[in-house]
């Protein structure tokens, strides 16, 4: 059954570095279980996680970057990034995958 929501939270940032083949491989499952349109959220220390729009998957036989496959709900995620109020994480993250 195709997944519609996922819920990362804040390990991608440990899988970043030193496991960037780990992340692509975190990402590439995703893609194989995700519906067309599922949306995505995940917070991170950090204030940008463009290492997440740079793991590289692939998608029908060809390599691609993740970023290009996401479309980023920004606005709704810095509106209820400064609604929280645990106030750990830089940043907060709400993609859907492109149909």
């Amino acid at each position: 059954m195709p997944v519609t929501r996922f819920v990362l939270l804040d390990h991608m940032d440990w899988l970043s570095g030193k496991y960037a083949a780990l992340l692509a491989a975190e990402w590439q499952a995703i893609l194989r279980r995700a519906a067309p349109g599922a949306r995505l959220i995940w917070r991170s220390g950090g204030l940008r996680t463009d290492f997440v729009d740079r793991a590289r998957i692939i998608v029908d036989g060809r390599a691609r970057e993740v970023g290009e496959l996401l479309s980023y709900q920004r606005p709704l995620a810095e509106e209820l990034h400064r609604q929280c109020r645990v106030h750990t994480y830089g940043s907060f993250h709400i993609a859907d995958l492109a149909a």
